[in-house]
């Protein structure tokens, strides 16, 4: 049964929020390669007749921009599920990106509570 126009907004809204999560994920887990002149984004394709997703990041250079593959998700039967895989990547490497970070202002927020 084909999807309805109602059903494929819905799909490209979630799409859409997953892609700006991988996009806030990212940033911080490849902040220390990332400059001024560097933009993220998130692109699909296809690869062996399956949806690949990868995180990439466009740096300029004095010749132009250069694309840099920085996570890459193969072997997905949609976009959702290649979407979800990058995310599961990214929130993986969290704990690494957290650790370089600047703890001096850190709040346990669970201290909070008692």
């Amino acid at each position: 049964m084909p999807a309805s126009a109602q059903d494929k907004l819905a799909e490209t809204k979630c799409q859409e929020k997953l892609k700006a999560t991988i996009l806030t994920h990212a940033k911080a887990v490849f902040v220390e390669g990332l400059t001024k002149d560097t933009d993220l984004d998130v692109v699909t394709g296809t690869v062996k007749g399956y949806t690949a997703a990868w995180v990439v990041a466009y740096v300029k250079k004095d010749d132009g921009l250069r694309l840099i593959t920085l996570l890459q998700s193969l072997g997905n039967p949609n976009v959702e599920d290649a979407y979800q895989a990058l995310i599961i990547g990214l929130r993986s490497k969290m704990n690494d990106a957290i650790v370089r970070s600047d703890f001096s202002e850190m709040v346990d927020v669970n201290n909070w509570m008692t």
